[in-house]
């Protein structure tokens, strides 16, 4: 086979290696893009092309070696020259294939440097002309052809052009076409091109249908792009590497101030220097930022708006000689008309001349046609001498113009961005120039003897004072000694102190971290704003950053303070003071502990929010509106905010947020809580031994919980701990009992739920029905009267009523979120309890007691 003798000759050298590293580098191509390269006795082919080769063109795989060893091996092809000319004439001439040729201008080993030569298609053959023509007597009619779609959507017009170099023909067409392209096709057949060159990134279902139609007829299709995409690609390159450029110079300057802190000014020159060098690799991605948006700003879309106008221009050109051209056509259809009267005329006028009562009427008719004929023919020849020979002159000429308008918008647009690019350069020279000069200027040993004259400074003393004796007639030392007393006199409040400061000392830890969080949120928004001032003003935080950094100073101070006046109490003196009184037997106290600890310096998990009613945020403190302004809550704490304030929002505190109870359910809680508390409690708020209690947490509120029992309306306040927290929405008819023999008792009910009588007797009842209550003795079965009908029905399935109470019911869904919020389902059946006045009503139903929205439901209407 011809292929093989140069394939020994060219796979088995070592120096592949670097041709691989190039080959490897190739951007991506398409499947019908074969690349060859030439080796100048031979070429070659390689990767997924050659197996395409051999197994499309010689029909065996033979003749595939591999070079390169482990994942680096690829298959390669070598081919004569002989073999080449016919594989590429079959390639381009019958398979319709692109083909890529790249040749080696360096040595071998490492000095090899590729290029790019040429390229051919079926219907670019120019650069490989010689190749496939030159030692043979063959010709192929080499023409292609362009589509562009027309962006009229009543009517799918196709602009097309045909090219052909053999035989010098140009042609260009626009024709109406319907949805499956049946035109197109047809003059695809009968023109028969190699190739066919479209619209790149056109995502119309018109463009991918035409496309598959070329296709289909087995042409070659070209996809090319406009200029503005080639101006769009450029921008995003450049932004990219400048961004990139960003992101190193922030990540480099954080390493430059750890380090510049370390040595803690020791290096002060160093330190300004990679400070500048940082800045101007900074000043260089901005430029090329602005660059990158120049570019667009100051070609692309001027360039862009000036070609489309012009386009309308020159397309009202060829419309305004459409429109002379409808005028001439109809001019000679005038004339055709009158010529066809005017030989009417003449006929009839030589048949009737002898008769003279006809004659004259005849010769009238005849000599007015004569003139109507000799008008029209005079004007249809004037009309087409302007036409042809002024007009459309004129017209080509404004069309000519408007294409050399546009050559002139982009030779002046891109010269101004290259002088602008120009004026850059010029100026980075500059600072290269003066930065050269700075570090040479660098002294390092100038700077650590600056550094060590400023540690030589005079320290400062400390204000410390000692321990003084009490008596100051005494010259002995304090017989008290400076160590904190413990015996029975002090015990009491020294315990009580210890357990209080201990507990004062946890909650400044947690106090420390919150506003330190809170003080880099603050100043991390207000860089944010530095770096957009279109987010918000960044002096007007400076008074809130300076203020909270004010209080974090103080509480670490009086941290301090603190944690060193627990260091007085030794482990000796905390051992004899033995644990607080009902701490040890505390399973939920109220202190600090690591769980809470680990809970705060944990992150919020937030997710997604819709709130019901308005509220604020706990973040910017504005209106949450769910709909309008997305919100996210805290799974943990449930915490709601702003979706825009998320990330500044400081660590998660574990503990739900509290949240005021209802003017209802506060009641309630306060006169537990006065129940409960002790009123001969010693009050120590004016004791200065005691005067620190004010710090400690309150003792929690006691909870209520479910009735024990069955009471005589079988219903409870409490579900599960908590009002309304039934685990559906919906509530379900509880089972039906065996029926007792009752006794009558007389009173008012309403129905809850449906029943249908089951056996005689019963009453067939519906919910939202009043009931006379006739006997209510037994908790399980009532009699009851409704409408002349008496019968029994489950107790469960009613409430009983007061003779002011109000029936509700529901219209929509609402499920409860607090403690305090009652779920309700559509069309539930509930007893208005109180109005609070603000939205929300207090009601009771067959779950128990809570709040609701008044707007989720209505007034029952008696039946």
């Amino acid at each position: 086979m011809a292929a093989q003798p140069s394939q020994q000759e060219v796979l088995d050298v070592p120096y592949e290696q670097t041709f691989l590293t190039y080959l490897g580098s190739l951007p991506e191509k398409s499947e019908t893009t074969i690349r060859v390269f030439d080796r100048t006795e031979f070429y070659t082919i390689h990767g997924n092309d050659a197996v395409f080769i051999a197994k499309e063109i010689f029909k065996t795989m033979n003749i595939v070696k591999h070079i390169g060893s482990g994942e680096k091996k690829i298959p390669s092809v070598a081919l004569s020259k002989v073999k080449f000319e016919s594989t590429i004439r079959e390639l381009l001439l019958v398979r319709q294939y692109r083909v890529e040729l790249y040749r080696n201008k360096g040595g071998k080993g490492a000095q090899q440097n590729w290029f790019f030569a040429g390229k051919a298609s079926p219907g670019n053959l120019q650069q490989f002309e010689e190749i496939l023509f030159g030692n043979n007597e063959m010709s192929a009619s080499v023409a292609v052809m362009a589509f562009k779609l027309s962006g009229d959507p009543a009517q799918k017009i196709v602009g097309a052009a045909y090219v052909d170099v053999a035989e010098r023909k140009i042609a260009v067409c626009e024709i109406a076409d319907n949805d499956h392209f049946s035109n197109v096709e047809a003059l695809l057949v009968q023109l028969g091109p190699k190739e066919c060159i479209i619209q790149a990134n056109d995502q119309s279902s018109d463009a991918g249908n035409l496309k598959e139609v070329i296709q289909r007829s087995g042409v070659l299709v070209t996809e090319k792009k406009k200029v503005a995409e080639f101006i769009n690609k450029i921008c995003l390159i450049k932004e990219h590497a400048a961004t990139q450029l960003l992101q190193a110079v922030e990540t480099f300057r954080k390493k430059g101030n750890e380090i510049k802190k370390e040595s803690q000014g020791a290096l002060g020159s160093i330190s300004n220097t990679w400070e500048a060098l940082l800045t101007d690799t900074e000043d260089e991605a901005r430029e090329l930022l602005e660059l990158s948006q120049k570019l667009v700003n100051s070609i692309s879309v001027p360039l862009f708006d000036c070609a489309t106008k012009k386009k309308t221009l020159l397309k009202k050109v060829f419309v305004n000689r459409e429109s002379l051209e409808v005028q001439a056509d109809k001019t000679e259809e005038i004339l055709t008309k009158c010529f066809k009267d005017y030989t009417d005329s003449w006929g009839k006028y030589k048949v009737y001349s002898k008769d003279p009562q006809k004659e004259q009427h005849v010769s009238t008719i005849c000599y007015n046609c004569h003139n109507e004929y000799v008008w029209q023919l005079a004007g249809f020849n004037r009309t087409n001498e302007v036409l042809y020979e002024t007009i459309i002159p004129e017209l080509l000429n404004e069309a000519q113009e408007t294409l050399n308008d546009v050559g002139s918008s982009y030779s002046t647009l891109m010269q101004q961005f290259t002088q602008t690019r120009q004026e850059k350069l010029n100026k980075r020279l500059d600072k290269l120039q003066s930065m050269e000069e700075m570090f040479a200027l660098v002294n390092v040993q100038s700077d650590l003897s600056q550094y060590t004259q400023a540690l030589g400074a005079g320290k400062v003393k400390l204000p410390i004072k000692s321990h003084e004796n009490p008596d100051a007639e005494s010259n002995t030392a304090d017989v008290l000694g400076v160590k904190m007393l413990l015996n029975p006199l002090t015990e009491p409040a020294l315990k009580r102190k210890y357990y209080l400061m201990n507990q004062k000392l946890s909650n400044f830890v947690n106090q420390i971290d919150k506003e330190e969080t809170a003080l880099k949120s603050l100043k991390q928004l207000r860089h944010s704003y530095i770096d957009n001032p279109s987010y918000g003003n960044p002096d007007g935080m400076c008074e809130d950053i300076m203020k909270s950094d004010f209080e974090l100073k103080q509480k670490r101070v009086l941290f301090s303070v603190l944690a060193t006046q627990l260091n007085l109490f030794t482990k000796d003196m905390i051992q004899d003071m033995g644990p607080m009184e009902g701490e040890a037997d505390d399973g939920d106290s109220d202190g600090y502990t690591t769980v809470d600890r680990d809970n705060e310096k944990a992150a919020h998990q937030f997710v997604p929010y819709i709130s019901r009613k308005p509220g604020l945020c706990a973040y910017c403190k504005g209106v949450l509106i769910g709909i309008v302004k997305p919100t996210v809550r805290c799974k943990v704490c449930k915490q709601i905010v702003h979706q825009r304030c998320e990330m500044n929002v400081p660590y998660c505190s574990g503990t739900p947020q509290p949240r005021p109870l209802s003017k209802f359910l506060a009641i309630r809680s306060k006169s537990i809580d006065s129940r409960t508390s002790n009123n001969d409690e010693e009050d120590d708020e004016d004791n200065h031994l005691y005067s620190d209690i004010d710090s400690a947490k309150a003792l929690p509120k006691p909870r209520r919980r479910r009735h024990s029992g069955s009471s005589a309306d079988g219903r409870a306040i409490f579900v599960n701990g908590s009002y309304g927290s039934s685990p559906n929405i919906v509530p379900s008819p509880p089972e039906i009992p065996t029926k007792p023999a009752l006794k009558k008792k007389p009173g008012q009910c309403v129905i809850l739920y449906d029943y249908d009588a089951k056996s005689p007797g019963d009453l067939s009842i519906k919910a939202g029905q009043r009931v006379t209550v006739i006997n209510s003795s037994s908790i399980d079965w009532w009699e009851g009267s409704y409408k002349g009908k008496v019968g029994f029905f489950p107790a469960s399935y009613a409430l009983k009523l007061q003779d002011k109470d109000v029936v509700l019911t529901c219209l929509y869904d609402f499920e409860g979120e607090e403690d305090d919020e009652l779920s309700i389902a559509e069309g539930q059946i509930l007893v208005l309890i109180t109005d609070e006045g603000n939205g929300w009503m207090v009601g009771r139903g067959a779950d128990g007691e809570g709040i609701f929205p008044s707007t989720y439901v209505e007034k029952c209407v008696r039946r």
